[in-house]
């Protein structure tokens, strides 16, 4: 392919850009653009846990021999969050004391982010370890009225919420 001046770089970026935007059926999104998720959230009296979906996008563009590669990844978070009321607030001080309480191993791969503020605790994990190809292409699941997350995740979730409910009672 002889030498392309910058205008046609820029043009055949754009022809590319508009393919993919077509093949994907989503806009391709600039990055301070707002990103979409899907938020699943199931309530308890002193606690809540969340399920979040959202897409990461990785576009790479090279010149001369215009080439490009698209990588288009579902990401998986599920979040805990307990309220000053929940029985076990008080001991979750930091990331080891959660897993001293045996949550952490409800998390899938362990928990990966640990908050703490006054009025919450937010534990959570991610679907995006060695080895998790299976989450990184598992887009939610449509029934014909509504997005439903990933079956595995939805069932990680529900552990944690059966763990969180146990304890509510205390």
């Amino acid at each position: 392919m002889d030498d392309l001046d910058e205008k046609s770089i820029t043009v055949a970026i754009q022809d590319l850009k508009n393919a993919v935007s077509t093949l994907s059926n989503k806009p391709i999104k600039s990055k301070d653009s707002w990103r979409e998720t899907n938020h699943w959230i199931k309530r308890g009296s002193t606690f809540s846990v969340e399920i979040m979906h959202w897409t990461r996008e990785k576009l790479d563009f090279s010149a001369g021999n215009v080439e490009i590669s698209v990588d288009v990844s579902h990401q998986w978070n599920v979040y805990l969050y307990v309220y000053p009321k929940f029985p076990l607030f008080d001991l979750f001080n930091n990331c080891k004391d959660a897993n001293s309480l045996a949550v952490g191993e409800l998390f899938h791969g362990g928990i990966t982010l640990f908050e703490k503020t006054y009025k919450t605790i937010k534990i959570g994990c991610d679907y995006s370890h060695y080895r998790d190809d299976m989450y990184l292409e598992s887009a939610p699941l449509f029934d014909g009225k509504h997005f439903q997350p990933n079956r595995s995740v939805l069932c990680d979730a529900e552990q944690l919420f059966s763990w969180a409910k146990e304890r509510e009672g205390v």
